[in-house]
């Protein structure tokens, strides 16, 4: 297993006094009141529990809270009102920040980086587009397991270190080594969210 560190990085941007998503204009809103941004969730359509607890209302939330920056309290609404802010609002600001180091490192197409380079190599390369560790398709998984079941998303991410640190193919392993390292830097604001985690259920 490689290193573990620990690091903490938060990001905010000015929004808009008021917008509302294209994509989603019937599910929420986003108001300021008193400076702040509030994002409200229209949940009377669903029918599931309007609760943060709840995985597919916390998917929609963070899905939400994605398009803008600065949101300081989210509003479920539903034939009554549930608003959370705080620790609650800063542990989905961490969710949010990790999953957009996941997008971002899921951009790098290993074929262009390790082999396009060489055409020498082209012919014996691996099948990339295959392979579940290629960062375009390992990324968008663990940032659908994080959205949903941060229990299974942990699961699957030391899944992923595993078979990383186990994989001994000599044509992967510059890429292999480069992942894995990209997972150990994410293990550092894991680290910090399950330290959030942990207090708020104190």
């Amino acid at each position: 297993m490689r290193p573990i560190y620990t690091i903490y990085a938060k990001i905010f941007k000015n929004h808009p006094a008021y917008q509302e998503s294209r994509g989603m204009s019937k599910r929420y809103r986003l108001r300021t009141i008193d400076g702040k941004g509030q994002l409200i969730m229209d949940c009377k359509s669903c029918e599931k529990d309007s609760n943060l607890q709840h995985k597919h209302c916390r998917r929609c939330v963070l899905d939400a809270m994605k398009e803008h920056y600065t949101v300081d309290t989210v509003v479920l609404s539903d034939y009554k009102e549930r608003m959370y802010h705080g620790k609650a609002i800063e542990m989905m600001d961490m969710m949010i920040l990790i999953m957009r180091e996941m997008e971002r490192l899921s951009s790098r197409n290993p074929i262009k980086e390790y082999f396009m380079k060489d055409e020498s190599q082209v012919k014996g390369r691996p099948s990339c587009e295959r392979c579940s560790l290629n960062p375009q398709m390992m990324f968008p998984r663990l940032i659908n397991e994080l959205k949903g079941d941060i229990g299974a998303f942990h699961s699957k991410y030391l899944h992923y270190l595993e078979r990383l640190d186990a994989n001994d193919k000599p044509q992967c392993s510059t890429c292999t080594f480069n992942t894995g390292n990209d997972l150990v830097f994410l293990h550092e604001s894991l680290a910090v969210l399950r330290s959030m985690m942990e207090e708020a259920s104190k």
